[in-house]
């Protein structure tokens, strides 16, 4: 978990927020409780998360 974000980064936060908060294909309610309610409505989210350096590279994924 990132603790710090700096002012670079909250533009691609905000474009992730976008994408991700139109229904998508196969995603279905979650029927369980416990969770954040971010994780819950959107499964997959933080399994196509990747972090990338000050160079784009991928330096580690969720």
């Amino acid at each position: 978990m990132m603790d710090i974000v700096r002012p670079s980064d909250v533009d691609v936060i905000n474009l992730a927020t976008l994408n991700i908060s139109k229904p998508q294909p196969g995603m279905r309610a979650a029927s369980h409780g416990g969770g954040s309610s971010t994780s819950a409505r959107f499964p997959r989210l933080f399994e196509e998360v990747n972090f990338l350096d000050l160079d784009g590279r991928v330096t580690g994924s969720m």
